[in-house]
């Protein structure tokens, strides 16, 4: 090669590297399976058991460059009236409106704004809208994986878990029933995602 092609290849190497990288590094979409994935919750009750529930019914997309937590972008829409305990009375309580007022209210939203890291910790930080209120949240990613499953499609699989105070968001009523209910909520969100 000589000098003059080598300074055609050069200048040309230069010029491609850069969008190379940004391929590379460009995010992947995934859409949330449900069939797959878990939106759960914790109450704690002062007399009896723990109330825990699911809500079957959610849809959503993640966002992921290269396995780089940093770059994690979720978005996930819940139906509320799938709320699910398996028991009826709870269900339908927490269903009226005296807590999330399914009718009036029908969806719970996340939508996240960025990543934060602290040594080897992640925290997920967007704006959740519930009952008609949002506020923003914040909610530490407790593991994440990739794997390719039969048919060759590509999976994320991200866990979130963390606390809200449900009062932020209206979800309670002046009641003594409602007193024995701890304020604080815990949330696990097991998310898989089937990249697009």
């Amino acid at each position: 090669m000589n000098i003059h092609h080598y300074r055609i290849a050069l200048v040309f190497l230069t010029t491609l590297s850069p969008l190379i990288y940004a391929q590379s590094t460009s995010p992947s979409l995934f859409v949330i399976d449900s069939s797959r994935s878990q939106v759960g919750f914790i109450a704690r009750h002062l007399e009896f058991m723990n109330v825990e529930g699911t809500f079957a019914d959610f849809v959503g997309t993640i966002s992921l460059s290269d396995q780089d937590l940093t770059t994690l972008e979720l978005s996930v829409t819940i139906q509320a009236s799938s709320l699910y305990t398996g028991r009826g009375i709870v269900d339908d309580n927490l269903r009226s409106d005296y807590y999330f007022d399914v009718e009036t209210f029908p969806k719970i939203t996340f939508v996240s704004s960025g990543v934060t890291q602290n040594d080897s910790q992640h925290k997920l930080s967007g704006m959740m809208t519930m009952k008609g209120v949002t506020r923003e949240i914040s909610l530490p990613i407790t593991s994440s994986d990739y794997e390719s499953d039969r048919w060759g499609n590509t999976r994320v699989r991200i866990e979130i878990g963390g606390e809200i105070n449900r009062r932020d968001f209206g979800v309670s009523y002046d009641g003594m029933p409602d007193r024995l209910i701890n304020d604080i909520v815990r949330l696990n969100l097991q998310l898989e995602g089937i990249q697009q």
